[in-house]
C-alpha cells in the first residue's frame, strides 16, 4: 500500500511536472502568437501605407498625362494659329506689294500729266 502510494505520488509529481512544462510551453506559444499578430498588424499597416502611396503616384501620373495631353492640344492650336497668321501675313504682304506697284504706276502717270501740264 505504501509502495503503491509512493508510486502514485511519483506519477502525480511527474504528471504535474509535465503539466507545468506544457503550461509554460503554451504560454510561450501564446506570447509568440501575440508577437506575430503585432508584427502582422504592423506589416498590414505598412502595406496599406504603401498601397496608398502607390495610388497617389498613379493619380499623379494620370494628372501629368492629362496635363501633357492638354498642353499638346494647346500647342497644336497655337501651331494652327501661327500657320493662319503666316498665311495672312503673306496675303497682306502680297497686297502691300501690289499697292506699292499701283502707287508707283500712278506716280509715274501723275509725273507724265504734270510734265504735259507744265509743258503747255
Amino acid at each position: 500500500s505504501n509502495s503503491s502510494n509512493s508510486s502514485r505520488s511519483s506519477n502525480n509529481s511527474i504528471w504535474n511536472s509535465n503539466n507545468d512544462i506544457t503550461i509554460i510551453r503554451n504560454e510561450e506559444l501564446h506570447f509568440n502568437l501575440e508577437k506575430e499578430k503585432e508584427e502582422n498588424s504592423r506589416l498590414l499597416l505598412q502595406v496599406t501605407d504603401l498601397q496608398s502611396k502607390l495610388q497617389m503616384k498613379e493619380n499623379n501620373q494620370i494628372q501629368l498625362q492629362l496635363q501633357a495631353t492638354n498642353l499638346q492640344y494647346h500647342l497644336t492650336i497655337k501651331k494652327e494659329e501661327k500657320s493662319q497668321l503666316l498665311l495672312q501675313n503673306t496675303q497682306l504682304q502680297s497686297a502691300l506689294d501690289d499697292t506699292e506697284e499701283e502707287v508707283i504706276i500712278e506716280l509715274a502717270l501723275l509725273e507724265q500729266l504734270q510734265t504735259k501740264y507744265n509743258g503747255k
